[in-house]
C-alpha cells in the first residue's frame, strides 16, 4: 500500500535521482546567471565612472538623473530577450507539468507511466523556474524571485503582481508600467 503513495519504487518525490541531477542543474545555472549579473553590473559601474554621457542630467525640468539614448536602447533590448528567454523556458515548463499531472491519470495501472508522470513533473518545474528567473530580471528584480516556480501557477500569478524596479534609478514602479516615472528608462 506504501507503494502506492510513493510511485519512484518507494524512494518518493524527492528521492529519484533525476530530481537532484534538475535541480543541480538549475543551481548551476542559477550560479553563472547572477556570476553574469555581477560582471555585468560591476561594467556598468566602471563606464559610469570614466564620466560618460550615457547618463545626464535634466535640471531644468526634474533635477533627476535622466537616461541617456544609448543606455535606453540596451535597456530595451536586454527586457526584450529576457521576456522571450522567460516565454521559451516558461511555458513548456508549464506543458510539462500538465503532462505530467494527467499521464498518471490516464494509465495509474502502469508503473511506468507514474514515473515517466513524475520526472515530467520535475523537468517542468525545473523549467518553469529558470523561466520565471527570467521574467524576475526582466522586472528588475533579483533572479532568486524565480524560485516561486516551485508553488507552480501560483508562483506565476504571484510573480506576474510584484511592481517592477528600474534598472537605471532603481525607482519602484506599478507592475504594469513602460516607462520609469523618475528617470524615463524602460521597464
Amino acid at each position: 500500500m506504501m507503494t502506492e503513495l510513493m510511485p519512484l519504487g518507494g524512494q518518493g518525490f524527492f528521492g529519484s535521482t533525476m530530481w537532484y541531477v534538475l535541480m543541480g542543474a538549475v543551481m548551476v545555472g542559477a550560479v553563472v546567471a547572477l556570476v553574469l549579473v555581477r560582471a555585468k553590473r560591476s561594467a556598468r559601474v566602471a563606464f559610469a565612472a570614466t564620466g560618460d554621457t550615457a547618463t545626464t542630467r535634466d535640471t531644468a525640468t526634474t533635477g533627476r538623473p535622466q537616461v541617456g539614448l544609448e543606455e535606453s536602447e540596451q535597456i530595451r533590448r536586454s527586457i526584450s530577450s529576457l521576456n522571450s528567454w522567460s516565454f521559451l523556458l516558461g511555458i513548456p515548463g508549464i506543458v510539462l507539468c500538465f503532462l505530467g499531472l494527467v499521464l498518471p491519470m490516464l494509465r495509474p495501472d502502469l508503473l511506468s507511466v507514474v514515473e515517466m508522470g513524475a520526472f515530467l513533473v520535475k523537468a517542468g518545474t525545473g523549467l518553469l523556474i529558470v523561466g520565471l528567473c527570467c521574467y524576475a530580471r526582466m522586472k528588475g528584480r533579483s533572479a532568486a524571485w524565480g524560485l516561486l516556480g516551485a508553488l507552480s501557477i501560483i508562483g506565476v500569478i504571484i510573480l506576474g503582481l510584484i511592481e517592477k524596479i528600474c534598472r537605471h534609478c532603481k525607482h519602484p514602479a506599478g507592475y504594469s508600467t513602460r516607462k520609469c516615472p523618475n528617470c524615463g528608462a524602460p521597464m
